[in-house]
C-alpha cells in the first residue's frame, strides 16, 4: 500500500500496462537500438577495432540523433569536452551537439584505440581511411538480418 492507503499492486499494474501500451513504439525503438549496439560490439574479428568502431558509431547515433553523414564526417578536432562540433550540416550550418558525460567517456575510450590508426576521421575503416556510408549500411543490414 502507498501513503494514501491505495493498493499499489493493482494501480501499479494498470499504470504499467497503460504506459507500455501508449509508449510501445518508443520501447521498441529503444530495444532495437540496444540490440544493434550490443550486436555491433560482437562483430568479428573481435581482436580488431571493427567491433568498437561500429558499436561506438551506432551508440552515438542512438543517443545523439546525428545523421549518419554527420557522424562519418567527424574528425578528431570535432570532439570537445563540450560535445561534438558538427560542421556543414544538411543546411550548411555548424552546431554543437552536447554529450552526456557517459557518452563522452565511451567515445573517449574508443578514441584511445582509434588513434593508433592513421587518419583523423573519428570513424575509420581498418586501414585508417574514412568509414563509408556503404560499409555502414552493409554492416547495419547484416546485423538486422542476424536478428
Amino acid at each position: 500500500r502507498n501513503n494514501a492507503g491505495r493498493d499499489i499492486t493493482t494501480n501499479g499494474s494498470s499504470f504499467l500496462i497503460h504506459f507500455v501500451w501508449h509508449h510501445q513504439h518508443k520501447l521498441r525503438d529503444a530495444c532495437i537500438k540496444l540490440f544493434l549496439v550490443n550486436a555491433a560490439f560482437k562483430l568479428r574479428p573481435t581482436y580488431s577495432l571493427r567491433p568498437f568502431t561500429f558499436g561506438t558509431l551506432f551508440a552515438l547515433l542512438a543517443v545523439t540523433g546525428l545523421r549518419i553523414s554527420e557522424a562519418l564526417a567527424l574528425r578528431f578536432e570535432d570532439v570537445t569536452s563540450d560535445g561534438l562540433r558538427i560542421r556543414n550540416t544538411k543546411f550548411y550550418k555548424s552546431r554543437l551537439v552536447p554529450l552526456h558525460p557517459s557518452a563522452l567517456a565511451g567515445l573517449g575510450r574508443y578514441l584511445r584505440l582509434r588513434r593508433r590508426l592513421p587518419g583523423d576521421h573519428v570513424f575509420a575503416a581498418s586501414r585508417g581511411g574514412p568509414l563509408t556510408y556503404g560499409c555502414v549500411r552493409d554492416v547495419f543490414a547484416k546485423l538486422l538480418t542476424a536478428w
